[in-house]
């Protein structure tokens, strides 16, 4: 459906590896502590049953699909608009990994990869929020969606 229906954003993939910092490896702590509530609320929730709920049953729950409606895209372009760049510099390593000290080249890694996860998904919401002209009777004619798909290497 989405190779019919979507327009692949670029860059087609965004780096985002396992944060010690949550349970799940999964980047909220560094969205909080960005103050980009709204995504850190909604990165890394399904809300697209993908590819069944059989499979969902039997304990299969990558990958995992993420829809940003219009309304919250909106509020993703707008956290993604402060200077979260120079709020990131100042993060403790602490933010990345629990057990981090301020020498720990492991978190300065990781800041490394979510500044870069970071511009790369900015993009995908800048892209996403323009209006999209198409014929296709499938495609909203009253905002676009980002999907994301985080697979189980995240």
């Amino acid at each position: 459906m989405l190779h019919a229906y979507a327009e692949p954003l670029k860059p087609e993939t965004m780096e985002s590896n396992f944060m010690p910092a949550a349970d799940d490896g999964l980047w909220n702590p560094a969205f909080k502590a960005l103050g980009m509530k709204t995504i850190a609320k909604q990165w890394g929730k399904s809300n697209l049953p993908f590819p069944t709920k059989a499979a969902k049953k039997a304990g299969w729950g990558w990958p995992i699909f993420t829809v940003v409606e219009p309304a919250a895209l909106a509020l993703w372009k707008a956290e993604l608009a402060t200077p979260w760049r120079k709020k990131l510099a100042t993060l403790p390593n602490t933010t990345f990994d629990p057990d981090a000290d301020e020498d720990d080249e492991d978190a300065f890694m990781s800041r490394d990869e979510v500044e870069a996860g970071i511009a790369a998904l900015e993009k995908w919401v800048t892209k996403a929020s323009k209006p999209f002209a198409t014929k296709k009777l499938a495609a909203s004619k009253t905002g676009n969606a980002l999907v994301l798909i985080l697979d189980g290497d995240q």
